[in-house]
């Protein structure tokens, strides 16, 4: 069972631990982190969300991330979601922004990679497929009903700073 820390209001580490599955108490809060990840070439990577996942199955999502494990700052959750979910390694990260609700501080970052596009491996439990779509096809994507809301609500002030959204 994966343990995770608490924190308070401000961010900051309570000292209290969780399990993943327990419900949060309330005034705390989990971390999380994503990453939006463009190849080098200025492709976007894509993947779908397993069928089992409770929120949005089978929906493709422009990030790979996760809860942080207790001891894991944002960049090193970061960093070990987006291997664990693709397998991907080289990638330099730019933190865009710290979003919270409820219950979780979500750290959105940017990454660009260099790796080998068909080097992906998937981590079937979260990802099924994964696909490499131009910067248009990006765009399109971000644009249409078939973009996880939430998400795009995250990466906003980055897709107006990309002229990616009005």
């Amino acid at each position: 069972m994966e343990i995770m820390d608490l924190y308070g209001e401000n961010e900051q580490r309570t000292g209290k631990t969780i399990r993943r599955c327990d419900p949060i108490p309330k005034g705390e809060y989990l971390l999380s982190s994503e990453v939006l990840v463009r190849h080098i070439d200025g492709d976007y990577l894509l993947v779908r969300r397993s069928p089992n996942k409770r929120v949005y199955p089978n929906f493709y999502e422009a990030t790979a991330g996760g809860g942080a494990l207790a001891g894991e700052d944002a960049l090193a959750c970061v960093r070990r979601e987006l291997f664990e979910e693709t397998g991907i390694t080289s990638v330099v990260f730019n933190e865009l922004a710290v979003t919270r609700d409820e219950n979780c501080f979500c750290h959105s970052f940017f990454g660009v990679t260099n790796c080998e596009k068909d080097s992906i491996r998937l981590q079937e439990s979260e990802v099924t497929d994964y696909k490499w779509v131009s910067e248009r096809e990006f765009i399109d994507f971000i644009n249409s009903d078939e973009v996880i809301d939430t998400q795009k609500a995250r990466y906003a002030e980055h897709f107006h700073r990309m002229k990616y959204i009005k």
